[in-house]
């Protein structure tokens, strides 16, 4: 279990919070000579991506990928989330999935910068964004050794199991075994938990990350956790290479504290599993890169009543009438629930799922209900605005 500090003294906390403040200050003085510092002060978007690898040479797969985008003028932060089984392959190509682009290109030239600027390249075709102001333009490359160091310095993170969880690979040393239930997990069970890819695949996979990046930016910013940052900093320094410069790094960072929860849009890459890739749904893409000012596409059609927010609520536990408990408890909130019914699959965590690119909608109804895991997953096709998946952790009399 993790160790619980000792209170700190006035004297102490003043000591710290002097120390901070100056560390602070001096961070930004730092940052305001990165050239990313002109482009952030003058309100201009940047655009990026990250990921994640092992260092074993022979299998240098980026299991997780991130399209990130962060507007100054608003303190937003839009996040994409894109399956590592996503297809990318054509004629000529070494690699059919995403996730091959840069052990492929690692393979061939040993060579870390060309083979990250080569998945960024390959994510920019993947989007349909070259050219436009949603270009991926910076890379942030994480190795598992570094990942598995910031999750021990910061004592672990506190995660829930939705379902049994057994994997093993024999070849990578890979072993992965869990029961529902709450755990508190070390760097390398954490690197487990978010590589681990069970009945519902990518997308799964993708939820499951989701929710362990909310518990670890929670944990990390939290107050006693206030005096590991030195460690933090060297730990994520050690792990961590990128086309920034580390004056560029420290200019995001400084910036990027002033995003709140509710200013950080996560998304899902639009599509569908056909055998073992994802494919992506073009036409869904194009309309949410629309919403992020990347494409001109056509609206969704509209629900059935345009002026107000249409809902679709699922029970996903075993609670009866919780469907239509919360169905009155939307209307009377003033939104519009045109279904409702149980949910196909069991869920711990109630989830609200902007289906439009609107995703304020989505907040609006999240704060009705009293739940606050919000993502944006496109599709126009199902003609409402948001979807309610009610899990476990839902409180019907909750204000």
């Amino acid at each position: 279990m993790e160790g619980v500090l000792n209170p700190l003294s006035r004297r102490a906390m003043r000591t710290v919070a002097l120390a901070g403040a100056v560390a602070t200050a001096a961070a930004a003085v730092i940052a305001q000579k990165s050239a990313l510092a002109e482009a952030l002060r003058g309100g201009r978007p940047v655009v990026g991506v990250l990921f994640g690898t092992d260092l074993v040479d022979h299998s240098r797969h980026s299991d997780t990928i991130l399209w990130w985008r962060y507007n100054p003028a608003e303190a937003r932060l839009d996040v994409l989330s894109i399956p590592r089984d996503t297809r990318v392959g054509g004629t000529g190509r070494r690699f059919r999935r995403i996730n091959e682009v840069y052990a492929a290109q690692f393979a061939q030239t040993h060579d870390d910068r060309r083979a990250s600027e080569a998945l960024r390249e390959a994510i920019g075709g993947l989007l349909g964004v070259a050219g436009t102001p949603l270009e991926p333009r910076q890379w942030v490359h994480v190795d598992y050794e570094g990942f598995r160091r910031f999750v021990d310095t910061v004592g672990g993170v506190r995660v829930h199991v939705d379902e049994p969880m057994n994997y093993d690979d024999k070849a990578g040393d890979l072993h992965i075994h869990y029961e529902p239930g709450e755990y508190v997990l070390s760097g390398s069970r954490s690197l487990e938990y978010v590589r681990f890819r069970g009945r519902s695949g990518d997308r799964g996979r993708i939820l499951r990350q989701m929710d362990f990046f909310r518990a670890l930016i929670h944990k990390a910013a939290s107050p006693e956790i206030f005096l590991r940052w030195p460690r933090l900093l060297a730990v994520a320094a050690g792990g961590l290479r990128s086309n920034l410069t580390w004056p560029d790094l420290l200019c995001l960072a400084v910036e990027v504290k002033h995003v709140r929860p509710e200013r950080i849009t996560p998304a899902i890459l639009p599509g569908r599993p056909v055998g073992a890739e994802w494919a992506v749904d073009e036409k869904r893409l194009a309309y949410m890169m629309a919403q992020w000012g990347a494409v001109v596409a056509e609206p969704p059609p509209a629900g059935p009543l345009a002026n107000k927010i249409t809902i679709r609520v699922g029970n996903a536990t075993r609670r009866q009438g919780l469907a239509l408990s919360a169905t009155r408890r939307l209307r009377a909130a003033g939104f519009d629930v045109v279904d409702w019914g149980d949910y196909n699959a069991r869920q711990t965590k109630t989830r609200v799922v902007d289906r439009v690119g609107a995703i304020e909608n989505a907040r609006k109804v999240a704060q009705a209900l009293g739940t606050d895991f919000v993502l944006s997953d496109v599709d126009p096709s199902l003609r409402t605005d948001v979807e309610v998946v009610l899990g476990d952790d839902y409180l019907e009399g909750r204000q």
